[in-house]
């Protein structure tokens, strides 16, 4: 065999190929482990949870979008246009599937992380187990403390509670030709904590709280204004109390300002107002 290590390897003559590799790694420096190990290049990328919070969200095996009626479904119950429940599905905020038996629409997160369904007829879901009667059904493996819709952009933040309420929110700042709020929602006046994830996303943004107009709803506010004011956010809140919709009744909640009596839909200009 000719050729020695000390010898540069495009001066190596009758070795095999693997001898030459070999020869070519040893006088590089490049060792090997003698058990298996897999190519950095083909490890699994990171995720984006840990794994000790990832959760496996379950959605409906027909999870699909939806047909112009079922869209036009939504924009009916909600009292918004139907071009803004298609940017909603756009940008992978709405989708429609079978929800515990029944058909339904459902909002979710673009990364998967939360879902929430309620059903396309307008009624609620009936008793199961020891789930009672209700409107909305949180879909098996949702991170609830997620804000939902949230993103990595720098836009100020329209916050709101629920589901209802972040279709309302979706279409004040869809609407707008250059967005420029964010609409989020934490799915439940419940939720008392931020995803560990959440918290660079929200850091130093600038958030308007919207609350219901109930006890639940005003607490909600209190405890979500003290967790973002820890994170160097700007927070302010704006009221819906005195607001009246066309049928007389008062304001209950951001998805109610979408029915407004005419001397009242200015409020809507207040809540877009940029900071």
């Amino acid at each position: 065999m000719q050729g020695c290590p000390n010898t540069p390897p495009e001066f190596y003559s009758g070795f095999s190929t693997a001898a030459a590799i070999k020869a070519y790694e040893t006088l590089a420096g490049i060792t090997h482990n003698t058990g298996f190990a897999v190519p950095q290049a083909r490890r699994p990328a990171p995720k984006t949870l840990p794994l000790s919070t990832q959760k496996k969200l379950l959605l409906p095996d027909d999870l699909h979008n939806g047909s112009p009626n079922e869209l036009a479904a939504v924009a009916r119950l909600r009292s918004v246009p139907v071009y803004s429940v298609e940017a909603m599905q756009a940008k992978g905020l709405l989708k429609f599937g079978t929800v515990v038996g029944f058909p339904s629409w459902i909002v979710l997160d673009a990364q998967n992380l939360l879902a929430e369904g309620r059903r396309l007829n307008g009624r609620q879901y009936p008793q199961m187990g020891t789930l009672a009667q209700r409107k909305t059904h949180t879909l098996r493996g949702s991170t609830k403390d997620w804000p939902l819709g949230l993103t990595a952009s720098r836009l100020p933040i329209l916050l709101v509670e629920g589901s209802g309420d972040f279709v309302a929110a979706c279409h004040y700042c869809f609407d707008i030709p250059l967005e420029d709020w964010e609409p989020v929602a934490f799915l439940g006046a419940a939720v008392k904590t931020i995803h560990p994830d959440a918290l660079p996303l929200l850091k130093g943004r600038w958030v308007r709280i919207i609350p219901q107009l109930d006890e639940a709803g005003r607490s909600a506010f209190s405890i979500w204004a003290n967790l973002l004011l820890k994170l160097g956010c700007t927070v302010q809140l704006f009221k819906l109390d005195g607001l009246i919709r066309a049928n007389g009744q008062p304001v209950n909640d951001l998805n109610d300002c979408t029915n407004l009596r005419p001397e009242d839909r200015n409020a809507m200009h207040e809540i877009l107002a940029l900071p």
